[in-house]
């Protein structure tokens, strides 16, 4: 599901009665199926040569569906990536801007590409978002470097691309950890999830359907069985074979899957519910890989300012809010001391994931519907990224029962480097102030001295990490929290800078 098509807001369809399209796309997927691929391997081409046209070196490549080789023609996206040789970045953006003019059909069916120097490409190999020793929040940093991290594939983030135009000059695919690249593709399905129960009438949720049961599927089989389907039908098929209880969930996707050129009625529930049952069996999967784990002793506090609030037209009572604790948390982006608070929903309801996506849009924050081994928190778009699932590995004090947290001793999971990574990037931003002396800067010193305190007690041998940041606050930030002097914000950053994580 493209979150960047260059005509966004366009319907699919427009200029045709739905009925009318719907028509048009069996038709397209049917009989003239084999012209509808002529078609878009002719669109796809003629973009790929628009884009890196007069460009030295430069290449480009398809994902996605298309790339796979599986798309739904007239609903499948073009998904691009143009690699640079260090040079026409702003050229190929300018380009870009003209293509968003582009009429009608042909815009809707093509991604804004992602845009790439060969070096840097190279660099991020076998990265992520939770293992890099980079800093990716970094005011200034490069969004498509971030959506590569942040789902970095099980075989590596240039593995499904298909060249289509100039040399083939891409480094070998690698992949992060596993139980890291697993995770992450897992969050990324959620997160595709909640948006598609945003927009359940669009002609392409059969399709999503599929997705959200072959996919997950697909990464339990690698992790528990080994084994690596090259197609969604095999992942269903295969995944039917080994997991008895769900053969029939399985093969009604299978049928789905078959029935896609004809349109079918998408059986959205029925999805989630197979998403909801295999991402336990993941989470399940995972922690029978953690075998050591370190204490951490947690340092309670209460949220610390009025940025969050409950949608009154939400169907729930407004839950007990604590502040959330994890990765994204940790690193201070977006806002600091985001809450997260647990509610009775069904998480594969797609009218109740709907209702609170939507509900909690702009809010801060999250409703958590817990569901044996994880944790959903329904949202969309940027709210989602890293928080759509949670489980006791990827956020150990949402999961912790008392004042102890465990957190596994597994690569970009452990304390110590979930400490690493937010001190980095807390790093990169105090280099890039001062900053304006506002509440928000203070409520992100906060957060910087949480991280370096949670580094530093880890060297010391007493692990200890504060839920929010109003214990890391001095008297007087403290005091004047959420409105403060500007001289108190300037103050507190000068000390938050002498910390020994960040004088270094």
């Amino acid at each position: 599901m493209g979150a960047r098509r260059l005509t966004a807001g366009r319907g699919r369809g427009q200029g045709f009665g739905r009925s009318t399209y719907r028509l048009l796309l069996r038709i397209a997927n049917g009989a003239l199926r084999p012209l509808s691929g002529v078609a878009y391997r002719f669109a796809t081409l003629a973009y790929a040569a628009y884009l890196c046209r007069g460009l030295p070196g430069a290449s480009a490549y398809v994902r996605g569906s298309v790339g796979h080789g599986q798309p739904l023609y007239g609903v499948s996206d073009i998904d691009l990536v143009a690699v640079l040789d260090g040079e026409g970045r702003e050229r190929v953006r300018r380009r870009m801007e003209r293509a968003a003019r582009l009429p009608g059909r042909l815009g809707a069916l093509i991604e804004w590409p992602s845009l790439f120097e060969r070096e840097r490409l190279e660099a991020l190999a076998g990265q992520s978002a939770l293992t890099t020793g980079e800093a990716i929040y970094a005011p200034g940093g490069d969004p498509d470097e971030v959506r590569l991290l942040e789902r970095p594939g099980v075989d590596g983030a240039t593995a499904g691309w298909r060249l289509v135009r100039g040399a083939d000059r891409l480094p070998s695919p690698a992949a992060p950890p596993e139980h890291v690249a697993a995770w992450l593709e897992l969050q990324y399905w959620w997160r595709t999830a909640c948006e598609g129960c945003m927009h359940a009438e669009r002609l392409g949720a059969a399709a999503l359907c599929v997705k959200l049961a072959a996919e997950p599927a697909g990464l339990w089989l690698r992790l528990a069985r080994g084994e690596r389907p090259a197609a969604r039908a095999a992942a269903l098929e295969a995944a039917a074979r080994e997991l008895p209880g769900e053969a029939q969930a399985l093969e009604r996707m299978l049928r789905v899957q078959r029935d896609l050129p004809r349109l079918p009625e998408p059986p959205l529930h029925e999805a989630l519910a197979l998403l909801l049952r295999l991402s336990q069996l993941i989470a399940a999967e995972l922690r029978s890989r953690a075998e050591r784990f370190t204490e951490v002793r947690l340092v309670r506090a209460e949220p610390t300012q009025a940025r969050f609030w409950w949608n009154a037209e939400l169907p729930w009572p407004e839950p007990e809010w604590r502040p959330l604790a994890d990765f994204r948390a940790l690193c201070g982006r977006p806002l600091p001391d985001e809450v997260v608070g647990a509610i009775d929903a069904d998480p594969s309801d797609p009218e109740q994931l709907a209702l609170l996506a939507r509900g909690l849009r702009d809010l801060g924050g999250y409703a958590e519907i817990r569901a044996g081994e994880i944790a959903v928190r329904p949202s969309a778009h940027g709210r989602a990224r890293l928080r759509a699932v949670q489980c006791a590995l990827s956020d150990p004090v949402s999961f912790a029962t008392g004042d102890v947290a465990l957190f596994p001793e597994l690569a970009g999971w452990s304390a110590r480097d979930v400490a690493t990574r937010a001190v980095t990037e807390h790093s990169a931003w105090l280099a890039a102030g001062p900053h304006e002396p506002n509440d928000e800067t203070l409520g992100k010193l906060g957060t910087a001295a949480r991280a370096a305190a949670f580094l530093q007690s880890i060297e010391s041998g007493e692990p200890a990490l504060a839920t929010g940041i109003s214990p890391l606050f001095d008297d007087a930030a403290r005091a004047a929290y959420p409105y403060p002097p500007a001289d108190v914000v300037r103050a507190f950053e000068q000390a938050v800078r002498d910390l020994p994580a960040y004088r270094s």
